[in-house]
């Protein structure tokens, strides 16, 4: 075969198996580097309940933690290990008490984001023992 026949059917060709090599990429991609979510239900903790005090009611077991990133790195199966969430109880009073979920995501991979928690705010019925008259 001569040269030029050569030449004519590598130009006849290309476009074809440029085509091709740009699907497989684009293919790769989509599956790999896609941003997707995942949720996952995390233990709700209770941090910096006054001493005496008891949480009666409204205190959820489980929070659901959506993250966001790429699918490769939410396929990581230790993942929601890296998650915590809980509620302080710090400032918050005998009776009903609006408070807002917090969720810490220490070592999550960096193309992971925190998408969304619900729920966000909690009403929890805290009662604590009072030293009145009469009482010990």
């Amino acid at each position: 075969m001569d040269r030029k026949k050569l030449r004519e059917r590598v130009a006849r060709f290309t476009p074809y198996l440029l085509a091709l090599l740009t699907a497989v990429l684009l293919r790769i991609f989509v599956d790999n580097f896609n941003d997707t979510g995942r949720r996952f239900d995390i233990p709700l903790t209770v941090r910096n309940l006054k001493p005496g005090c008891v949480v009666a009611a409204g205190l959820p077991s489980t929070v659901s933690v959506k993250l966001v990133g790429y699918k490769n790195a939410l396929e990581d199966p230790g993942i929601e290990n890296k998650l915590s969430a809980w509620v302080d109880l710090g400032r918050a009073e005998a009776g009903t008490n609006a408070l807002t979920v917090k969720v810490g995501n220490a070592n999550l991979p960096f193309n992971v984001n925190l998408g969304s928690v619900a729920p966000i705010r909690i009403k929890v019925l805290i009662e604590c023992p009072t030293n009145g008259p009469g009482r010990p």
